[in-house]
């Protein structure tokens, strides 16, 4: 494990936080899309999940002495100490993994499917693709329950403006005041947003029941298994 240090933190939204962390040393090598492992040495083992918990890294692969985190607050230990952590902390930081990784060709396009604190994988592949002119043709679908609650949304605004291949699709379903789409994310919003929807490759990231709505939508779509990945987002 490699040791990291507490820099900032910086609300997102309602229970929500960016953490940014410093390296004591070495290099963080990962592909935009993957997480870690956070190790929190003074808070207190919490059954079989010790201390140990797993973030998808938000930031760029371009900058590998420093990186960021999101979450939300839980009443678990670990969430509750790192919320209320001084800057400087000390943290130990684990091997990288997982499959939810931006391809490296450019040529299919590609669909983002966020709920909520799931967004925090895809902020970190469009970033990547902005700063690398990848050329990727990415949208993203993105659903929250209201405006207060929906993590990074200005700096996904500024990137739908700032990135002609990147388009922006948000919907908040129990947000009276929200002037956009409203609608829970279905096959037929798919359709309506995804003109090419059986050509392009799927990201799906969020809560379990996202999760599985979605793949329900591809086999009511006729997508096939290898166009989508999913990947679930537990609460701890």
């Amino acid at each position: 494990m490699m040791k990291a240090n507490l820099l900032t933190k910086i609300k997102l939204a309602k229970d929500t936080m960016r953490f940014d962390f410093e390296l004591a040393g070495g290099e963080l090598i990962f592909k935009a899309g993957q997480y870690l492992s956070i190790m929190l040495p003074k808070v207190r083992p919490d059954g079989d999940k010790g201390n140990v918990r797993y973030f998808s890294i938000v930031s760029s692969p371009n900058e590998s002495k420093k990186f960021s985190i999101a979450t939300r607050l839980t009443n678990s230990a670990f969430k509750q100490y790192l919320f209320a952590a001084p800057l400087g902390e000390e943290v130990e930081v684990g091997a990288v993994n997982g499959q939810m990784i931006l391809p490296e060709a450019s040529d299919q396009p590609l669909v983002f499917m966020a709920g909520g604190i799931g967004i925090t994988p895809f902020m970190s592949m469009i970033t990547f693709a902005k700063e690398n002119k990848t050329g990727h043709n990415i949208t993203l679908l993105f659903s929250n329950r209201n405006r207060p609650s929906a993590p990074f949304l200005d700096d996904l605004e500024k990137l739908a403006e700032e990135m002609p291949n990147f388009k922006l699709v948000t919907t908040m379903t129990e947000d009276e005041y929200w002037p956009g789409e409203k609608r829970a994310i279905d096959y037929e919003f798919i359709k309506e947003y995804v003109p090419n929807f059986k050509e392009a490759k799927y990201f799906v990231a969020g809560p379990p029941a996202m999760v599985l709505a979605m793949a329900n939508n591809f086999d009511r779509l006729g997508i096939a298994r290898d166009h989508y990945i999913l990947e679930e987002f537990f609460g701890y």
